[in-house]
């Protein structure tokens, strides 16, 4: 049986609405009997068919992460941190391989320029207390203890230029030795001795303006910093809510239609902001 609680969906934007485009996110989540993966992409705002890219990327992803997952858990649980780690970004980098291979295929067999797929990718597996991430572009992710404590699980890539990301379809592959620099991974493991693993979410950049203390403005300095610190009064609250409904019995259809019209117009922020907005939210249940 799952030991988690979760609600995902994607809201499109006000900017996609006014020019008729499709909401270019997708998020799928995978519960197994003793883990949870979950998998949230962005298309790019200027890839034709990035809806699609979404789409078949996250598809694709939560098959090799299942995979590999199902495979390794043993044997993760069994490794020091730090061995971990480096295991993981090998494997992460094998994983992305071969989504990208598949989105090549993709491409050729629809007809479809390669560029024209582009997306983001961030991805995380709940094990036990532990979440391991990958991350390829921007978009946010965090995880909280069971003191309420709010964490960054990633930091966002941003390119030279304002508002500027890399996409799995991008031009950084010929560089092995730089494959770290784009393909990012972490692992958070909570000891024993320590307050344990309570919630975590993941989530495109639409979301990160109501959700997470980012760009904000130093007065003194007179610049704009980004903390990139989950923000508790937006999750602790919906962190509740959460499991209100699962007490309650909701199905996780119902569950994810409801939070899909939190996303929609739960508060101002979400109600007014232009691009699309994608949120998966994961409650241990106690």
């Amino acid at each position: 049986m799952s030991k988690w609680i979760h609600a995902s969906a994607s809201a499109i934007g006000n900017s996609h609405i006014s020019n008729q485009t499709p909401c270019q996110d997708f998020a799928r989540v995978v519960e197994e009997s003793d883990f949870l993966i979950s998998v949230v992409c962005d298309g790019a705002g200027s890839a034709e068919m990035s809806h699609i890219g979404a789409k078949e990327t996250s598809a694709f992803a939560i098959y090799y992460l299942v995979d590999f997952f199902s495979k390794n858990k043993k044997e993760i649980l069994l490794k020091k941190i730090e061995e971990n780690k480096n295991f993981w970004q090998n494997e992460s980098t094998k994983i992305v391989k071969n989504i990208k291979k598949d989105i090549e295929n993709f491409a050729i067999n629809e007809d479809i320029p390669l560029k024209s797929l582009a997306c983001t990718l961030i991805a995380v597996i709940a094990y036990e207390d532990m979440l391991l991430v990958m991350h390829i572009g921007d978009g946010r992710a965090g995880y909280c203890d069971n003191s309420e404590n709010w964490h960054a699980l990633m930091t966002p890539f941003r390119g030279e230029e304002a508002n500027e990301t890399v996409f799995l379809v991008s031009d950084f592959w010929d560089n092995v030795d730089n494959l770290p620099h784009f393909i990012r991974t972490n692992i958070v493991h909570f000891p024993p001795e320590k307050p344990a693993l309570s919630a975590f979410c993941l989530m495109s950049d639409g979301c990160e303006k109501a959700s997470f203390l980012c760009n904000l403005y130093d007065e003194e300095k007179e610049m704009f910093y980004d903390p990139n610190l989950p923000y508790p009064p937006f999750f602790n609250p919906n962190v509740k809510v959460l499991q209100n409904l699962h007490l309650q019995n909701l199905t996780q259809t119902e569950i994810n239609a409801l939070w899909e019209k939190f996303l929609t117009a739960g508060n101002d922020k979400l109600k007014n902001e232009p691009d699309d907005k994608t949120l998966v939210l994961a409650v241990k249940k106690v």
